[in-house]
């Protein structure tokens, strides 16, 4: 006669089961949490849709030629901003892993950057033409036209040419410039240690405006990276130029 032998499990591996359950249940009750795998799964969405579809395919330049020095600066932005991607990532997100055996808060914001920031870049032609990125920089179209909704004209080959540098830019450039606000906030408040957090806020409010103005408006834009052509011209600095700027795009970004 045989008997049955019930063996547990070992202690780690229920140990580990119920630390990956209660993490679980945690996440799932966080609101945020929630949210940001809804906006995630949206994008993941939009994605491949664009990606195993006809728009997936590059914008070429038109018949006009480039100056030399504008085919120059856009290579250098090309390889520089995605040079700066890699440092960060392994600077912020990397070291920080392997040194403390999980992710720093500096490297989950580069990541969340890359994630989700860079995603909503061609979004502001959501409704109608605002801005285009020059077709010399590398790209393969973009996922704007793949957008539940959206009113912007757009089919392969002639759409809103999104350049893969872009991917770079928000983990690389814009992420480091959070870093750089968190400095100028310290800063002011250890000038003026009376300054309250409403203070503190818009002083780096307005010093992000103001980087911003200098960084696209006389930087980036009149190297031929991009033009906000579609912009109202009230709201705009450059008209007339190829290096259009609004304003708007400064206060959004100071946001």
């Amino acid at each position: 006669m045989t008997s049955a032998v019930a063996v547990a499990p070992p202690r780690d591996d229920v140990a580990g089961v119920t630390s990956r359950t209660a993490a679980l249940r945690r996440l799932t009750r966080d609101p945020a949490a929630v949210i940001g795998a809804i906006i995630l799964a949206f994008e993941i969405f939009v994605v491949a849709k664009w990606v195993t579809g006809p728009n997936f395919t590059p914008v070429h330049t038109g018949v006009t030629p480039l100056p030399g020095w504008m085919t120059a600066s856009l290579i250098t932005m090309e390889i520089s901003f995605t040079l700066l991607w890699f440092w960060c990532i392994w600077q912020f997100v990397v070291k920080p892993w392997r040194r403390d055996g999980r992710p720093s808060t500096d490297g989950l914001m580069c990541l969340g950057f890359f994630a989700f920031v860079w995603f909503q870049d061609p979004l502001a032609d959501y409704g109608g033409p605002v801005f285009t990125y020059n077709s010399y920089l590398v790209n393969v179209g973009s996922w704007l036209n793949s957008v539940p909704g959206v009113t912007a004209p757009g089919t392969a080959g002639h759409q809103l040419p999104e350049p893969l540098w872009t991917a770079a830019i928000y983990p690389g450039v814009i992420f480091l410039a959070t870093l750089l606000g968190t400095w100028v906030m310290r800063k002011t408040k250890a000038r003026f240690p009376k300054m309250g957090p409403v203070g503190l806020i818009g002083t780096c409010y307005a010093f992000f405006v103001t980087f911003d103005l200098i960084l696209e408006g006389f930087v980036l834009m009149p190297l031929g990276a991009y033009t906000y052509a579609g912009a109202p011209n009230w709201t705009s600095i450059h008209t007339g130029h190829f290096y259009k700027y609004t304003l708007v795009e400064g206060f959004a970004f100071g946001v």
